[in-house]
Order: structure tokens, then sequence, then C-alpha cells
């Protein structure tokens, strides 16, 4: 009698919890205006979130990205600056501060110069206010002038051509030419570099810097000293030339 009784029950709570999910399964009104209201809440946050995370990764990847490239700028600059200055030689062994000098490897004369944002010509000046750096290539003349009965050797030195970018913008997908300014420039900032000579060696020194043209920030900056080996080969030659002759 106790087993069946509950049986009865188990059969009758069945039938009430069938029942129900069919009213549910067969219910055709739908979300209520309240239930409506929250899920559209809800998605909009949730799209909101989503969107301005997205914004930001887009903004971090640009940094990123900008200061890699300027960075990549920066040290292939200082690259080509270095290959032509490690064996240079002045235009005129009687001015030290002569920014132009002779390249022994191509044997051309030429200068490393700021060019303004609006000029394609080279700035001897170089103000730190550049959009990137130039070469700028010379010819040179040489004359002698008396003086009292002394002759002094004069040197003329004029600009030979349009200056040519020491970084392409080819190499870089147009990169330094629209976001990022190349500029070198002295410690005094009133010229592109130092030059200093001691025993016929020259010492060029110079700041370096990668500005984010949109901004004005400076993305990579670096200072740079680099000394000509000219004079050291030729004291080196000599040596081997004597050596030889003993």
């Amino acid at each position: 009698m106790t087993d069946s009784s509950g049986l009865v029950r188990v059969s009758r709570l069945t039938g009430k919890i069938r029942e129900k999910i069919r009213k549910k399964l067969n219910n055709r009104h739908g979300f209520t205006l309240a239930e409506t209201l929250v899920t559209l809440i809800i998605v909009g946050l949730v799209t909101t979130a989503v969107a301005s995370g997205a914004g930001i990764l887009r903004s971090v990847y640009k940094d990123v990205t900008l200061k890699a490239n300027a960075q990549t700028v920066m040290s292939t600059a200082i690259t080509a600056m270095r290959n032509h200055m490690e064996f240079a030689s002045p235009v005129d062994p009687d001015d030290s501060k002569n920014v132009v000098f002779k390249d022994e490897d191509s044997g051309t004369a030429m200068a490393f110069v700021n060019a303004s944002k609006n000029s394609t010509s080279g700035n001897q000046s170089g103000n730190g206010s550049a959009q990137t750096v130039y070469i700028q290539y010379y010819s040179i003349s040489d004359s002698s002038s008396q003086n009292g009965g002394t002759s002094k050797k004069q040197v003329t030195v004029s600009k030979a051509g349009s200056p040519q970018k020491l970084v392409q913008d080819a190499a870089f997908g147009k990169t330094l030419g629209s976001d990022l300014s190349l500029t070198i420039e002295n410690s005094d900032k009133t010229g592109p570099y130092d030059v200093s000579s001691s025993g016929g060696v020259l010492t060029f020194s110079f700041h370096i810097s990668v500005t984010d043209t949109g901004s004005s920030t400076v993305l990579a900056e670096q200072d740079v000293t680099i000394r000509s080996m000219e004079s050291i080969q030729e004291d080196s030659k000599a040596s081997n030339d004597k050596s030889k002759d003993s």
C-alpha cells in the first residue's frame, strides 16, 4: 500500500512538470519590453567595450611600429654617415672647422646638411627644423695668391648639383617622408655637425634624432662621434715604406 501511494505521487509530479514544459513551449508572447531593453543595453555595452579595445590596440600598434621605424632610420643614417666619414680628409687643411670634407673612397667632396621642410636645397646652418638630411656634393678648385711676397694657397668650394637624400623613402615604404623627420645638428644647434682636426685626423661629432612629424615627439636620438681613419692609414703606409727601405 505504501509503495503504490509513492508511485502515484511521483506520477502526479511528473505530469505537472510535463504540463509546465508544454505551456512554455506553446508560449507565443515573446520577450517582454523590459527583457528587450536589458538585452539591448547589454549588447551596446559589449559593442562599446570591443570597439574601444580595438581602438587602443590600433593606437599601440601604430606607436610601436613608428618607434621601430625611427630606430631603423636612425641606425641606417648613422651607418651611411660613418661609411663616408671614417675615410674622410679635410677639403682645406688650414680650416679645422670646415664642414665640407673629401670622401677618399669616392673621390668627391661632400657635406651632410639639413634641408628645410619647404625646400630641397641644402641648408648649411641646419637649425634642427629639418625634414630630412641630405648629402650635398661640392666641386673644389685650388689657387694661389701673393700677399707681401708670400704665396698662400686658396681653396674655393662650390655646390655641385642638387643634394641627395641620406635615407631614401623607398627603403622604408615612404615612412620617412610622411611620418618621420631625420635631423643632424651639432651641440650648439648652429650647424649639422662639429668638425675638429688634430694631427690630420678629422673627428665628427653630432646629435642625430628622428621625430614624429605629427606630434613633434622625438622617437629616437643619439650622440655620435666618428673619427676618420685616413691619417692612420697614411701613417701605416709611411711606416711600411720606411721598413722596406731599411
